[in-house]
């Protein structure tokens, strides 16, 4: 399966989060005059049996978002002009690999994310805003039969662990590792 598609997004007083003077400095919530949002999406799945019979139990699911946007902000909010959307990152990328047992006895999955920079906070001018910078990572989870209704699933979220880093101006002004979790659950039904 091949999917695409664009969209358009008006946006009409956009609530964003502003970094203002004070010791220490403030955050507030201000509403931006307007901007708008644009940008495509793609989507790609595929039994990889159909490349080669002998991988006909793995599949691959990607799909990808490339996003443009722009703020403009009220002349009384002081911030540095026009500048992307908060949140919004200028792309997303993620990728599944999955294998199937024979009889549906279980599965497992590898999925790696990824994001583009972010603006974080608007820097309430002359301050520079605060860009979260890009990042990825690494999921794992695998599900098997033991009895019955009975299945034994297994996890392993954010393998990778990168470094969440933040920067304004070019300065980093906090960096931290979300860390890594794991999971082993026993389920009952269907």
């Amino acid at each position: 399966m091949l999917a695409a598609g664009f969209f358009y997004k008006k946006l009409h007083h956009p609530i964003e989060q502003t970094i203002q003077g004070g010791t220490p400095p403030l955050l507030a919530p201000e509403n931006s005059e307007g901007g708008r949002n644009l940008g495509t999406e793609l989507e790609a799945r595929v039994g990889l049996g159909r490349v080669w019979k002998g991988l006909s139990r793995l599949s691959l699911n990607t799909n990808a978002a490339f996003i443009s946007s722009k703020v403009r902000p009220t002349p009384r909010i002081q911030v540095n002009g026009e500048h992307p959307l908060q949140g919004q990152a200028a792309y997303v990328v993620n990728g599944g690999l999955s294998y199937a047992l024979a009889g549906g006895r279980g599965d497992a999955t590898v999925l790696l994310s990824a994001a583009g920079k972010r603006l974080r906070l608007l820097g309430y001018a002359p301050m520079a805003d605060i860009y979260d910078q890009p990042t990825a990572s690494l999921d794992a989870t695998m599900s098997l039969g033991v009895a019955g209704l009975s299945r034994i699933k297994l996890s392993a979220k954010n393998i990778l662990d990168p470094q969440i880093r933040q920067l304004q101006a070019g300065h980093e002004i906090s960096s931290y590792h979300r860390g890594r979790a794991y999971s082993v659950a026993y389920v009952y039904g269907s």
